[in-house]
């Protein structure tokens, strides 16, 4: 058989239902290796006192005065970082935070933003911190303990950081799913000494770490609108159909629909709305539709239960749902040899990506819902496709599913 010049991937992911758009291919990324003109920063060098507290935290892998203070996952990239800047503080100088390490703790603090708990990277202790480190530019005694404290403390957040927005805070394997991160592992010491330590844009830099795909971004922006909305607790639930609403035919929830549509981006923004309609017609079809092919629904526009049902799905489900799909998200290699294809579970469909990430085209596909056939996730390369496929039903399915329904009176008809 002739090798195949073109191998596409083909990945088959779990992401969110209705907030995934077209795949944006990047180009890999390399991060430049330690060398003698990035071998030292602007930090402040520790003291005699100093130096042995701070090979004490690095040494045993702990920060007490972390949220969680065991680091050993991290302790070879932070032991490389400090020996690389001869056990120098990276983010204090003269007692002092410096730029770099303030825009990394504001970061930290804002980790929600990126569908991240900031807890995780000490988010409410940083003011108390940079309050106590500021009592000292002032006069008041502040150890060299503490000093060293807080610097490996933001060395190890930083860390903590960067792996998860760059490919996901657990490994998805532990999910019994098929995609190898292990081509991913960004070299953190190398990263945050040459990208963020020594920058002038820590914040950019380390930006560009996220996944480039469209759908990414756009669940990002979609997060913040589910947030905001999910305060507005005055607003009730869509009345509930026994017969389908179609277009042109009256509805009770029709203002309550359109504000809701207009909100999540169904309808844009700039429409007009009556908020005294009650025909459900028009630009609340259009934006009903648009949430019905997000969704991986038939865009009828029609107002079914299982539609009402869906628009009335908590906003606090939806947050969880959206920050589960930027995990899985950051689980997808950031770059292809070959442009894509993607299935995405939830959606029922199946994209085939442009060079240019655009979407070349895309067909609905079936997914195994029943316990022990559900379709796996998985990336694996294409070496081949066959067309209109011959299938018969397997020995185990006939015993296992055709057999037990039908009986014997199936073969005594045969």
């Amino acid at each position: 058989m002739r090798k195949p010049v073109f191998r596409p991937r083909l990945m088959i992911v779990l992401t969110s239902v209705g907030v995934v758009a077209g795949m944006a291919v990047a180009n890999g990324e390399t991060f430049p290796a330690f060398s003698a003109e990035h071998s030292s920063t602007a930090g402040q060098t520790s003291s005699a006192s100093g130096l042995p507290a701070l090979h004490g935290i690095v040494d045993s892998a702990r920060n007490a005065d972390l949220r969680w203070p065991d680091f050993t996952a991290y302790k070879t990239e932070v032991a490389k970082l400090y020996e690389t800047n001869g056990y120098s503080l990276l983010w204090v100088q003269n007692g002092r935070v410096r730029p770099q390490g303030q825009a990394v703790i504001t970061l930290l603090q804002n980790a929600d933003a990126k569908g991240l708990d900031p807890e995780d990277y000490d988010g409410s202790r940083w003011q108390s911190r940079l309050l106590k480190l500021g009592q000292r530019n002032l006069g008041q005694t502040t150890s060299e303990q503490d000093l060293v404290s807080f610097d490996t403390a933001l060395t190890v957040s930083a860390m903590r950081y960067i792996r998860a927005i760059h490919c996901g805070r657990v490994n998805p394997k532990e999910f019994k799913f098929q995609l190898d991160m292990g081509g991913e592992q960004l070299p953190l010491a190398e990263f945050i000494q040459t990208q963020v330590v020594n920058t002038g844009d820590p914040a950019a830099e380390i930006q560009k770490l996220e996944p480039p795909f469209m759908g990414y971004r756009k669940l990002l922006a979609l997060l913040p609108v589910y947030e905001g909305y999910a305060k507005r607790a005055d607003e009730p639930k869509l009345p509930t159909v026994t017969k389908t609403v179609r277009p042109g035919q009256p509805y009770a929830g029709v203002a309550r629909l359109g504000r809701f549509l207009q909100v999540i981006g169904d309808i844009p923004a700039g429409a007009q709305l009556n908020p005294n309609a009650t025909l459900y017609d028009g630009a609340l079809v259009e934006g009903v539709k648009h949430y019905q092919d997000r969704h991986g629904e038939t865009p009828t526009g029609d107002l079914d239960a299982r539609t009402i049902n869906e628009l009335n799905t908590p906003p606090a489900v939806r947050i969880r749902q959206i920050k589960l799909t930027l995990e899985r998200w950051r689980w997808i290699p950031h770059s292809f040899p070959q442009p894509p294809v993607v299935v995405n579970l939830p959606e029922y469909r199946v994209r085939a990506m442009n060079p240019d990430g655009s979407v070349a085209f895309y067909k609905n596909v079936i997914i195994g819902k029943a316990y022990g056939h559900k379709s796996p996730v998985f990336e694996k390369d294409i070496q081949y496709v066959v067309f209109r496929p011959y299938w018969e039903v397997t020995p185990s399915i006939q015993r296992g599913e055709i057999v037990p329904h039908e009986g014997p009176e199936l073969y005594r008809k045969a």
